[in-house]
């Protein structure tokens, strides 16, 4: 009886009737997707909105509180850098270029701005670290796709990994295992095909559930700070961020 009930299993799956059924369930979930990411995109506008009146708030009073006179803010598109050429020493884009299409005219951009002798400091995830797509990134780079790239624009630059202690390690492992145990519902591979705009309400529903759970189940990880972090130059591959520092000569 169980092998009969096995071979028909198997034969139900690989017919046409379980493409159909597979079909509608995708159907379904994307249906009701749909209203979620509506409904999301609006709140994380909202948010957006508030968060950048309170950090740009808190910037001017800490200016302020320390007598700092040469801090402002400018709003653009990039690229271009809405900046003068060879104006600034030091450039920094920590996690950004992987949320822009024109990544490599960035870069460009960056360097136009700097002086000679300045350095542009950019760090962003490392895709071979990286479990399970994020809908807010265009694109994750290997060491491997940077590396080519910087090369491609000629300016010198170093690589190198940015990774963890043993608390920071720790929280990852967690985190891994949380996002693996989601990931095998996921049977079609539906959150490497689905477009952007439809994982964002899954997606922030997860991230916030997964985080949640971390800071009661983890008990380092509110104590972690930047002092957990080191770079390091060999074994880039395994380290948890790409630490690229490209210099105007």
């Amino acid at each position: 009886m169980a092998q009969f009930k096995k071979k028909n299993t198997y034969k139900f799956w690989h017919s046409p009737l379980a493409l159909i059924v597979l079909f509608c369930v995708f159907i379904i979930f994307a249906y009701n997707m749909v209203g979620l990411v509506k409904k999301e995109r609006e709140t994380i506008k909202n948010k957006a909105s508030e968060l950048k009146k309170i950090e740009e708030l808190r910037y001017r009073e800490s200016a302020l509180s320390r007598d700092i006179k040469n801090l402002n803010f400018v709003q653009g598109s990039v690229p271009p850098l809405p900046l003068a050429d060879k104006s600034y020493d030091v450039i920094t884009a920590f996690q950004f270029i992987e949320h822009i299409h024109p990544r490599k005219e960035f870069i460009k951009e960056g360097l136009r701005v700097l002086k000679p002798g300045g350095v542009l400091l950019v760090t962003t995830p490392n895709n071979k670290k990286s479990l399970a797509r994020n809908p807010f990134h265009v694109h994750e780079y290997t060491f491997e796709e940077i590396q080519n790239e910087l090369k491609s624009i000629g300016s010198r630059f170093d690589l190198n990994g940015l990774n963890g202690n043993k608390k920071v390690n720790d929280y990852y492992e967690a985190n891994g295992k949380f996002v693996r145990a989601i990931l095998k519902w996921d049977v079609l591979g539906l959150h490497k095909r689905l477009p952007s705009n439809v994982l964002t309400a899954p997606y922030n529903f997860v991230t916030n559930l997964m985080r949640s759970r971390l800071k009661n189940e983890v008990k380092q990880t509110t104590d972690i700070s930047t002092k957990d972090f080191m770079l390091q130059s060999q074994n880039l591959d395994e380290t948890w961020d790409i630490y690229a520092s490209v210099f105007k000569d």
